[in-house]
């Protein structure tokens, strides 16, 4: 007796005809590459309701029956993500590396740095007393960053430009 099995993807229905409770779960992959376009090392089959992941790629040789998918199942088949190429220590020692090197190692760090360089230059345009920074002048407009480099005055029409009419 032939089988046949509906898959459900990402991108549409397929069935697949000519099956039969002998098919290996390896040939069952090789059907969905075909037809479904998922690469066999990265398909997820799920059966049932509710769905439940149907374990088809621990062993390739086993029967398609001996996993639980019978005659006129439909499959819903998705991709999974793609395992990461660099292997896992790799993080892990950039982190330490650049801890060491007194970089900061997470985005909050570094939000931080940009909110001191930021406060510096509101602080230095408010006040005249207080010099501007070299780390917070590239914050200001080419114009403003250019008088508080000649040590004019920080007064706000350096900063913002000419007043309107």
């Amino acid at each position: 007796m032939c089988w046949s099995l509906r898959l459900r993807t990402s991108t549409g229905q397929v069935t697949i005809n000519r099956l039969s409770a002998e098919t290996t779960c390896g040939e069952l992959q090789q059907h969905i590459a075909d037809k479904a376009g998922v690469p066999a090392h990265l398909q997820e089959v799920l059966a049932g309701f509710p769905p439940k992941v149907i374990e088809i790629t621990k062993d390739a040789s086993a029967s398609i029956a001996s996993v639980g998918i019978v005659n006129g199942d439909s499959l819903t088949v998705r991709q999974k993500e793609a395992p990461p190429a660099a292997s896992p220590a790799a993080p892990l020692a950039a982190a330490s590396t650049a801890a060491a090197n007194g970089v900061g190692t997470a985005n909050h760090a570094l939000d931080e740095d940009e909110d001191a360089q930021l406060a510096a230059a509101i602080a230095a345009s408010l006040q005249d007393t207080q010099p501007m920074t070299a780390a917070a002048s590239h914050l200001l407009p080419p114009r403003a960053a250019a008088a508080a480099a000649a040590g004019g005055s920080n007064n706000q029409s350096a900063v913002l430009g000419p007043t309107p009419a």
